[in-house]
Order: C-alpha cells, then sequence, then structure tokens
C-alpha cells in the first residue's frame, strides 16, 4: 500500500498587489482512501465521522449524517444551547456503516441547537441553527 500527500498553498492578485501565501492544505491519496472516506473495497467507513446537518439554517427540518467504522450502540441527542436535554434521535445497535436520520424540529423554537453522537468511546458536538 502506498500512500501520496499533496500540499498546496494560494494567493490572490489585483493588478500587480498580491496577497500573503495562504496556510499550506493537504490532501492524502491512495489505494484504501476515496472521497467519501470509506474502503472502497468494503464501502466500510474508515473513521468515525459526524457530518454538519443539512440544511443549516433549516425550518423545521434537516439531516444529520454519520459514519461509524465498526459496530457500536450509537446514540445521538439534540441539546438546547444551555445543555439541557431535548430529544434522543438515534439510540440502537448499529452496524458499521454511513448513516442518514432526519430531524424535525416543528415542536421547537427558533435558536442554536447542539446535536451530539456517542458511539462506543467516539464522541462529537456539532451546532444548528433553527429558524421559523
Amino acid at each position: 500500500n502506498y500512500e501520496t500527500l499533496y500540499y498546496s498553498r494560494v494567493r490572490a492578485r489585483r493588478g500587480n498587489t498580491y496577497s500573503a501565501w495562504s496556510q499550506a492544505a493537504s490532501l492524502a491519496t491512495g489505494p484504501d482512501r476515496d472521497r467519501s472516506g470509506t474502503d472502497p473495497s468494503t464501502g466500510i467507513p474508515l473513521d468515525f465521522h459526524l457530518e454538519q446537518n443539512y440544511p443549516n439554517p433549516f425550518n423545521p427540518t434537516t439531516q444529520i449524517r454519520y459514519s461509524i467504522p465498526d459496530a457500536a450502540h450509537v446514540t445521538i441527542d439534540i441539546l438546547n444551547i444551555q445543555g439541557q436535554h431535548i430529544h434522543r434521535l438515534v439510540n440502537s445497535a448499529q452496524e458499521a456503516g454511513v448513516y442518514s436520520v432526519p430531524f424535525n424540529a416543528a415542536a421547537l423554537s427558533s435558536g442554536t441547537y447542539l446535536y451530539v453522537i456517542s458511539a462506543g468511546a467516539y464522541r462529537h458536538v456539532k451546532k444548528m441553527t433553527l429558524i421559523k
């Protein structure tokens, strides 16, 4: 197996004036990687991942997408910005894979909410905004 790591930087130009160079960005390629973060031979995710909900902001429904590389008990909880539990969206044992779950916030007020995934030792939090 091999992996190639590419680096790039950019800068802007207006007339004869140039901006400073950007920070370096990197991209890894190789036989065990593809753009989706899954093993191309099995379709199984390589890592745990929680994506930003889409659409965001939303009214009243949005999709929450996540990946788990191994079988695990998965929970996704919705919290208000003060950290108070609002709703448990997912609570089940799941096989390795990529999942998408809808969230309907029709009964909630406009504002910023958190969604928290727990799967085995993995835990991650993201923000979403409901605008009515």
